[in-house]
């Protein structure tokens, strides 16, 4: 078979490689898509260290190839009772929870003690799918309806991520709600914020195309924080409030300061966007305590957020075809990354057996 290998810092090589053994319980899934994350593009440039060679991709689906157990088993915990068969279509968790520790015993094994990603940031990664085939738990699938297309299946983990992410932001109907960054995840929050009954949802984002799609997808207000006159108009579109929830979707200390800026008194900050593991941001202590700030943080996704995004993707009541604006062929993958690393076009898919899915 053939994958995407990330060989050293900023360097990816396209080769053929063996197909990979399956550890009892453990499926061999055909790669129909899978899309590239910012977390892909941390590895790749060197902020998240990751033992190399290694194959990146956690955001993608696919088609069930061939399973190693000794009996047929249900799919487990998402709400199904068929049994799974060689030929299904599913969506992938790609964090592995050992199911023991403190984290996931009181039900958050997002946090999980002793971590595995498959081609994701975990302390221990394991080859993921920019790849024609990959392997993954039994237990880490999701099916997937059969009107769903290959892109809206790659697209299940970073909704997911942002369900677990609104989850986290206490919400309440008629809320101001703030999003930093309307890149695809940001753009995916502001739907999500709209959806969970938020009286209005304002995107903050520099790039006026990227501010065009966050009314598309159901901002009601965009606004630069570039501008000169950004706080007069942020005062202006809240009547002169700020905001009860912002969420951080750019994952940088200036977003993060500008988030505590923006929110009002009682109400909740979440740093949702991934920043480097030096950033740091100047925070008065006395701000937090004074005004009851809630500062908060979202770490990838959990079993049910993961359940309810098959859900919503599946119905059609997450949109997400505006988000995808490249779709390449694996070979292709180098360029996949380039444009996502500066900053062209919003989501891009890659497909190991064809460029159009």
């Amino acid at each position: 078979m053939k994958a995407l290998r990330l060989s050293a810092v900023r360097q990816l090589e396209y080769r053929a490689c063996p197909e990979p053994k399956l550890p009892q319980g453990w499926a061999l899934i055909e790669v129909k898509a899978c899309g590239i994350c910012m977390t892909d593009i941390h590895m790749y440039v060197g902020e998240f260290p990751v033992k190399m060679p290694v194959t990146l991709g956690h955001e993608f689906c696919g088609i069930v190839r061939d399973l190693n157990t000794c009996e047929v088993p249900r799919y487990h915990g998402i709400g199904v009772s068929r049994q799974v068969q060689v030929g299904d279509r599913v969506a992938i968790n790609p964090l592995l929870y050992c199911g023991v520790c403190s984290s996931c015993l009181s039900g958050r094994p997002n946090l999980c003690v002793f971590p595995k990603a498959l081609g994701g940031a975990g302390d221990v990664v394991i080859d993921g799918a920019f790849a024609e085939y990959t392997a993954v738990p039994i237990s880490s699938m999701g099916p997937m309806p059969d009107d769903m297309g290959w892109d809206r299946g790659a697209m299940v983990e970073p909704v997911a991520c942002c369900l677990h992410g609104i989850d986290r932001s206490r919400i309440k109907q008629g809320d101001i709600v703030a999003v930093i960054g309307a890149g695809p995840i940001g753009l995916t929050l502001v739907q999500l914020a709209a959806l969970h009954g938020a009286g209005s949802v304002l995107s903050i984002e520099k790039d006026p195309i990227r501010g065009e799609e966050a009314k598309k997808i159901g901002a009601t207000e965009t606004l630069n924080p570039e501008e000169e006159r950004f706080d007069a108009a942020f005062q202006t579109v809240t009547q002169g409030r700020k905001a009860d929830v912002v969420i951080e979707a750019v994952g940088s200390a200036e977003t993060s300061e500008l988030a505590l800026r923006l929110v009002k008194k009682g109400g909740w900050v979440n740093l949702f966007g991934v920043a480097p593991e030096d950033a740091v941001f100047p925070c008065h202590p006395f701000h937090i305590y004074y005004d009851e700030i809630q500062l908060i943080g979202t770490y990838a996704l959990t079993p049910d957020a993961f359940r309810r995004s098959l859900s919503l993707l599946g119905s059609g009541r997450v949109d997400v075809k505006h988000l995808i604006t490249h779709r390449l062929s694996l070979e292709d993958g180098q360029q996949g990354f380039d444009l996502t690393v500066n900053r062209v076009g919003l989501k891009k898919i890659l497909f190991p057996h064809s460029a159009s899915g």
